[in-house]
């Protein structure tokens, strides 16, 4: 008999477990909700992993190394269609802090949630529309993959 685990956010373990189900939910449904909620716990995870008494110090090192590179906030569009794990991280960083950041003198790329055309209700937000001086569209379910595949590795 399989007993479910009770979800807890207490350590990094458990926010890497809450993307990966955040990820899974939003494959499923391709709800803009699911996937801002995976990138918003994106956005948490190393920090928490810095903070974390229990991390090893290369994993320690890794995340304050990796934070250091999402504050950046310019953009290369395309190393990050070729799946640069630092881009990837720099845009869920974008994503999550672009109200906070977005004034004129930052000159940020627009970041919108697109779905595939035709559409057909409830519209699947599958893409990332992401502008610099042109439109890119990002494949919203590979970047989250990509992303947690790289801490699981670490972790």
């Amino acid at each position: 008999m399989h007993i479910e685990k009770i979800p807890t956010l207490n350590s990094y373990e458990d926010w890497i477990e809450k993307a990966e189900r955040e990820l899974l939910l939003f494959e499923k449904v391709g709800s803009v909700y699911d996937m801002a909620n995976c990138l918003l716990t994106l956005n948490a995870l190393p920090e928490w992993i810095e903070k974390s008494e229990k991390a090893p110090e290369m994993l320690s090192l890794l995340a304050k190394e990796k934070i250091s590179i999402m504050k950046h906030l310019k953009l290369n569009v395309d190393k990050l269609k070729e799946n640069d794990i630092d881009q990837a991280l720099r845009l869920v960083r974008l994503f999550c802090n672009h109200a906070k950041h977005g004034d004129k003198k930052t000159n940020l790329v627009k970041i919108e949630m697109s779905a595939s055309l035709p559409a057909k209700f409830p519209i699947r937000f599958d893409y990332l529309s992401v502008w610099d001086e042109e439109k890119h569209s990002i494949k919203a379910n590979e970047l989250l993959r990509n992303i947690i595949e790289f801490w699981r590795k670490h972790i």
